[in-house]
């Protein structure tokens, strides 16, 4: 169900947050376990499209809504990390932002001045990929289950052996390139009433990927199967929320996600830097803890002023 799918969201956004709060520490390995977050939103972003795609009447209606729904929110929030990073370095360092400048509208553009952003473009450029294969291989409405194969084929050869992308040095295309398993997955990937019954085996397989990324060295193999896995489990899960609070978990969870370094690295520099807290991990997980009260609370905030757009909610 939707609503279970929502839920895995939250999850998602919130182990994302983990993940980027120890990420630059030396207990930067216990972060691992929030990195099933990408392949899961990678999955569930390609999962909807697809099916929008198919009942899109047009290129130009699609490309249309997905420029409101995912480029202009990476776009509004990329100039609110960029004017936070300048004043950073300018008004609180005391330091050139220069560099800021430096291939800045490849950053402006598609990397992202946080670096999380990167996932924006890179959703944006799946769904014109997705609506091309189906708008032009569907058959009464449908994807057969011969392309659907096919491509995903064809993604997963790209994943092995580099043929449709360049890696070089690239940050971006780097994760974009191993998060390629969970967009094929969406391809095959269908609700079936019949997988319900074995929901519990999923759930068991999914905390046990979980908790083993604490030990297996960095691994994206294991970090797309988790990510499949919780999708699957979610999107067959009987669980209902209401209208109100499936509409609320979801904004949240995209909230979260778009916001989250902000109170991260602020939370961070001020802990550091004022405070002369210790390098403990009980001192990153506190910060996680308040970070995670704020960006909330922020979601919340700019909800109530009608500022719904921070939290990637497009009318």
């Amino acid at each position: 169900m939707v609503h279970a799918v929502n839920i895995g969201r939250l999850g998602a956004a919130i182990a994302i947050l983990f993940l980027h709060t120890v990420l630059a520490s030396k207990w930067g390995s216990y972060g691992n376990i929030g990195r099933f977050a990408v392949p899961f939103f990678t999955i569930t972003s390609c999962y909807f499209t697809l099916n929008t795609a198919l009942s899109s009447s047009s290129f130009k209606e699609f490309i249309y809504k997905r420029i409101k729904k995912i480029y202009l929110v990476f776009l509004i929030w990329n100039c609110i990390y960029f004017f936070i990073r300048f004043c950073t370095y300018e008004i609180l360092l005391k330091q050139d932002a220069s560099l800021l400048f430096e291939n800045f509208f490849m950053i402006l553009f598609i990397n992202g001045f946080a670096h999380h952003l990167w996932f924006l473009p890179f959703i944006f450029i799946c769904s014109i990929v997705l609506y091309l294969s189906t708008r032009y291989l569907r058959k009464e409405g449908e994807l057969t289950w011969f392309w659907r194969i096919s491509f995903s084929i064809l993604i997963l050869l790209s994943y092995h052996f580099d043929l449709l992308i360049n890696l070089s040095s690239n940050y971006v295309l780097i994760l974009s390139h191993n998060t390629l398993p969970a967009l094929a997955a969406s391809f095959l990937i269908k609700k079936n009433n019949r997988i319900a019954q074995y929901n519990s085996m999923l759930l068991f397989l999914f905390l046990y990927l979980f908790f083993s990324s604490l030990f297996i060295k960095y691994s994206y193999i294991v970090y797309n199967l988790s990510g499949i896995i919780l999708f699957v489990y979610c999107l067959n899960s009987p669980l209902i929320l209401s209208k109100k609070h499936s509409k609320i978990v979801s904004t949240v969870s995209f909230g979260i996600y778009l916001n989250h370094i902000l109170f991260v690295e602020g939370i961070q520099k001020i802990s550091f830097k004022f405070f002369n807290l210790k390098d403990t991990f009980s001192t990153y997980l506190l910060i996680f803890i308040l970070s995670l009260l704020m960006s909330v609370s922020f979601c919340f905030i700019v909800d109530k002023l009608k500022l719904k757009i921070l939290n990637g909610v497009v009318q």
